[in-house]
């Protein structure tokens, strides 16, 4: 009789194991989504500065247009529009990224 309760007993353990290691796992993976998903906030926030930044370049050169000639003004607040979108895209790009990423799971 013995041997029949402690076999069910081993059963038990090595069940109970088992899903400790499965729980482990799982908290494994849910943590390396938290740190991808810190990562990918993260990389956006630089991205929305970066946008911010441009931005306001942009407003500096539109300002200029009140104090100096258009025809100095214009190459420069063209470079400063064209940071903007690239900073816009890259933004978007990001976004798409971290989004996409997010689908599979």
């Amino acid at each position: 009789m013995t041997g029949s309760t402690d076999s069910g007993g081993v059963i038990v353990l090595i069940a109970l194991a088992g899903f400790g290691v499965h729980q482990c796992s799982r908290a494994d993976d849910l943590h390396n989504q938290l740190n991808q998903a810190h990562s990918e906030i993260s990389d956006l926030k630089g991205k929305a500065q970066a946008l911010q930044e441009t931005s306001d370049k942009l407003q500096s050169e539109m300002e200029r247009f009140s104090s100096e000639n258009w025809r100095d003004v214009v190459p420069d607040a063209k470079a400063a529009s064209d940071d903007v979108q690239s900073a816009q895209d890259e933004l978007q790009a990001s976004a798409d990224d971290a989004h996409d990423g997010n689908e599979d799971e």
